[in-house]
């Protein structure tokens, strides 16, 4: 079960890649819990995302592809944070810095190809995509205003997560909003009951 957990987290990754929206400061283990069986969707989805990203890779490199050493690349530099060595986070975003470096590698080395035989259509979808890049940032620049705003959109987009909701307990109650602070410590309480730090924070 541990395996098919940690092979949802690769899923996350590939999504991340893909497009990186919704983000979240600190993915805990309730907005990834473990699989609860070795038929978890999730789990399902990332294995045969990682199967298929190093056969392709296998087969890229056989022929000498170097779109074959960036994929295998992008499995490699995940590794250190794959839980081979249990880390307390579930994943993080901060983990794609290094394999990113690989996606460049990928996209740099199927775009050549690809402009010759279809210029159009390739530079639609890159304008399409930096425009869509450039928008979502600008939306992501508001949500980073300062730290309460950046776990409020967390509580939005990530309602399940113990942590984002006693982190904004803290930090309420440190202003002065009790209410919302005792809120957020409550729904707290309903992700993990039980922790004596969130039965501190409330009280």
């Amino acid at each position: 079960l541990v395996f098919m957990s940690v092979m949802a987290i690769y899923r996350q990754y590939v999504i991340l890649a893909v497009w990186p929206w919704p983000l979240v400061p600190f993915y805990d283990w309730t907005i990834f819990p473990p699989a609860a069986s070795m038929l978890d969707g999730n789990g399902v989805g990332g294995l045969v995302a990682l199967v298929l990203t190093v056969a392709a890779g296998a087969v890229l490199l056989a022929r000498r592809h170097l779109a074959g050493a960036a994929l295998l690349c992008w499995v490699i530099a995940l590794l250190p944070v794959s839980h081979l060595v249990p880390i307390p986070v579930g994943a993080g975003e901060r983990f794609l810095y290094l394999p990113s470096v690989a996606l460049a590698l990928l996209i740099a080395s199927v775009v050549p190809a690809a402009l010759a035989r279809y210029r159009v259509p390739v530079l639609v979808l890159a304008t399409s995509l930096t425009l869509a890049g450039l928008a979502t940032t600008l939306v992501r620049n508001t949500h980073w205003r300062d730290t309460v705003t950046v776990f409020q959109r967390a509580a939005v987009d990530f309602p399940e997560s113990y942590n984002v909701h006693f982190a904004l307990g803290g930090m309420l109650a440190a202003r002065g909003d009790l209410e919302p602070a005792v809120a957020h410590f409550l729904l707290a309480e309903e992700r993990l009951p039980g922790l004596p730090s969130t039965t501190s924070g409330l009280a």
